[in-house]
C-alpha cells in the first residue's frame, strides 16, 4: 500500500483509522499500483467490500489490485504478476 501512489482509497474506506487527521494521503509513489491487501478477511467482514472497491474504481478510474492473505505481489514495469503461496 505505501509504495503506490497514495492512502486515499483506505481513507475513504477508513476515515476512522485516520488517527491523526492526516490531510496528505501521499504514498512513497514507488509504483502506480494500487493493492488492497487481505482482501478475503476483509470482505467476510464486509460483504459490501467489493461493492464499493468498484465505485472506487469507478468514481477515480483507478484500477485495484485485490491481494489474499496467501498471495504477493510482483511488479516488473507495468507487468503485475499475483504470486500465490
Amino acid at each position: 500500500m505505501v509504495l503506490g501512489p497514495d492512502l486515499n482509497l483506505f481513507d475513504k474506506l477508513y476515515p476512522e483509522d485516520n488517527f491523526y487527521h492526516m490531510t496528505d494521503c501521499s504514498a512513497l509513489n514507488v509504483t502506480a499500483v494500487r493493492v488492497y491487501p487481505h482482501y478475503d478477511k476483509q470482505l467476510k467482514n464486509d460483504p459490501t467490500l467489493e461493492q464499493k472497491l468498484i465505485n472506487w474504481e469507478i468514481n477515480t478510474q483507478q484500477q485495484i489490485t485485490r491481494l489474499k492473505d496467501d498471495q504477493g505481489i510482483l511488479i516488473n514495469d507495468r507487468n503485475i504478476t499475483l504470486l500465490n503461496s
